[in-house]
């Protein structure tokens, strides 16, 4: 019992040296290699710990050589910019001039839901308020706002909440029934557009005060005032 307590006890505070070595980015900012490299040593801090039968020196060998791979591979991706990108991935945008960028969004596996959920982590709530969206290597997203003066008036102090209803080329019943609306109504607000095939709508989002953003294939976006029937709030 006493074993195991001390044996804890002495892992943990290897632990902790190797990781405030790896430094503070460890904490909450880890790239890919980084985050494995991290499991990994879990694992083997757990095994010593408990299993009195295996020697500390193996946990303590296998965590600093651990601790050796990932200064090497850090070294590697400040002396090469090819191989960083290999390792860690670069930055992607995923929110441009044009709107939202389908082709990266789906090569990072994202759905429109998981880029306006980090939107709003970031502390925005619709697409029109961003410039620019990166997603970061290490999964984080850094967003670039418009300025002010690019903002209409009757932009500011509104709190919003876009919801989607088409997202590439397909309506959304399921969301148009919580705004208690119809796949109808939102195709008669298309054709007011001059817009009738599906197809072209990348992304189509309403909010709770009528504003409807609206990106065409290789069109861009804009953004466009609607009513609700009975001044639909939700």
């Amino acid at each position: 019992m006493y074993i195991v307590f001390f044996r804890s006890i002495f892992i943990f505070v290897i632990l902790l040296i190797v990781i405030r070595l790896m430094g503070k980015r460890q904490i909450g900012e880890m790239q890919p290699f980084e985050l494995t490299i991290t499991l990994i040593i879990a694992d083997l801090a757990t095994i010593p710990m408990s299993d009195t039968s295996i020697p500390l020196l193996y946990g303590v060998v296998s965590i600093f050589t651990l601790f050796i791979l990932h200064q090497v591979i850090s070294l590697i991706e400040r002396k090469s910019r090819f191989l960083s990108g290999i390792i860690s991935g670069t930055p992607t945008i995923v929110i441009n001039s044009k709107g939202v960028n389908f082709r990266e969004i789906e090569r990072q596996n994202l759905s429109i839901d998981d880029l306006l959920e980090s939107i709003r982590g970031a502390g925005y709530s619709s697409f029109d308020e961003i410039a620019f969206a990166i997603f970061e290597t290490n999964g984080k997203l850094s967003v670039i706002p418009k300025k002010s003066g690019d903002k209409k008036p009757d932009q500011a102090d509104k709190a919003e909440l876009p919801i989607v209803v088409i997202e590439q080329g397909k309506i959304s019943e399921q969301q148009l029934k919580v705004m208690k609306l119809t796949p109808d109504w939102i195709r008669a607000r298309l054709r007011e557009q001059s817009i009738r095939d599906l197809k072209k709508v990348e992304l189509c989002t309403l909010d709770n005060h009528g504003k409807m953003f609206l990106q065409i294939k290789d069109k861009g976006y804009e953004v466009l005032k609607t009513d609700y029937e009975g001044g639909v709030i939700w």
